[in-house]
């Protein structure tokens, strides 16, 4: 399942409307928020922590990255109230882009508030690409799926939503079981991302 990108089986929502859509479905009786990451490059107008590291400011970026672990927490405190459980696997290609590099310092932080986050390799999941890369997708279990949809430079553009409970659920299941051969976050961060050098753009 989890490499058949479900295209043209859902509603297709530009930025606008998957972001509201999401907000509204989350809101929901939403048990588990999945979340499969695969691009190694994505474009984050309006992110300032992006905007320093895209303007060459490591310091900066990673200071800004910082000064939003309280609203992340807050976040994590929230959804766990609610009992929603979140899972992101990250995909990783070593060694990392200058902007994977960037974007696990931000996950380092979200795993230190209680994130749970796994990493697997591309060598990982290479059983699982033999067609095309794996699709960018959030789960809302059990009821709603995205395939989130970027442009070639990985700013985001949208989403295509599928509400098929039997989908999600067999997505769902794959999910989790490459979820459980994953690396822990913060371990894999130390071996493979703490030691690096600023990355250069």
């Amino acid at each position: 399942m989890l490499d058949v990108a479900p295209r043209d089986q859902g509603q297709v929502l530009d930025e606008e409307a998957y972001l509201r859509d999401f907000g509204e479905r989350f809101s929901r009786s939403t048990r588990e928020l999945l979340k499969l990451e695969r691009r190694q490059h994505f474009v984050e107008p309006g992110n300032a922590s992006w905007e320093a590291f895209q303007a060459g400011n490591w310091d900066l970026a990673r200071e800004l990255a910082e000064s939003d672990r309280s609203a992340i927490a807050d976040e994590n405190r929230r959804s766990r109230a609610r009992g929603i459980v979140t899972k992101r696997l990250r995909i990783v290609e070593l060694p990392p882009t200058p902007y994977l590099q960037w974007e696990m310092e931000i996950l380092k932080i979200r795993a230190e508030e209680g994130d749970d986050i796994r990493v697997a390799t591309a060598e990982d999941i290479a059983s699982y690409e033999r067609e095309s890369p794996l699709p960018e997708v959030v789960a809302l279990t059990p009821h709603t799926l995205y395939r989130v949809l970027y442009d070639q430079e990985g700013r985001l553009v949208g989403a295509e939503k599928l509400v098929d409970s039997e989908y999600i659920s067999k997505w769902s299941s794959e999910f989790e079981d490459l979820f459980s051969r994953g690396s822990p976050f913060l371990p894999f961060f130390a071996k493979y991302i703490s030691n690096l050098s600023s990355p250069a753009l």
